[in-house]
């Protein structure tokens, strides 16, 4: 696929650049990126002031358990996780709550499946957040009982 990268336009800062990519049909179709440079000394405010990013929350589910402790998300959404080395082979999904008392599996709105991940011990993962949108609390659950007592440890967005 041909692509040619161009830069629309310059003012001080300021760059937008386009991108001219053919679609199926044959017809090139532009792109455009918009992008701004900051100064260091604006960079260093701007750092200075800003909140946190992404946060990591740590989840268990015990012996002979399929689910994990719940999560308050609290401003946050989920994108990714890592499974400690105690995991027992199986699949992972996430029930989710608007309450933080009643869970209720987390669904696919493209096909109407159960989202479910195959995962392996000692791995990380990343999910796409916009499936945890909305949820301010989730709770792992696994497809088999933990023999082991396994962790799982959330990564978050701040959104």
């Amino acid at each position: 696929m041909a692509r040619t990268q161009t830069w629309v336009t310059t003012t001080g800062s300021h760059r937008r650049l386009g991108y001219s990519l053919p679609d199926p049909s044959g017809q090139n179709k532009t792109l455009y990126i918009e992008a701004m440079a900051i100064d260091s000394e604006a960079s260093n405010a701007l750092a200075a002031t800003s909140t946190a990013s992404n946060v990591s929350t740590p989840s268990a589910i015990g012996v002979g358990g399929t689910n994990g402790a719940p999560i308050n998300l609290a401003g946050t959404r989920l994108c990714g996780f890592i499974l400690g080395a105690a995991w027992t082979a199986g699949t992972l999904g996430f029930d989710v709550s608007l309450d933080g008392a009643t869970y209720v599996p987390l669904y696919n709105p493209v096909d109407n499946t159960i989202i479910a991940y195959q995962v392996a011990a000692s791995r990380g993962y990343s999910v796409d957040p916009a499936l945890y949108a909305g949820w301010p609390y989730l709770r792992p659950r696994s497809s088999v009982a933990q023999t082991g007592g396994a962790t799982i440890t959330l990564a978050a967005q701040v959104v």
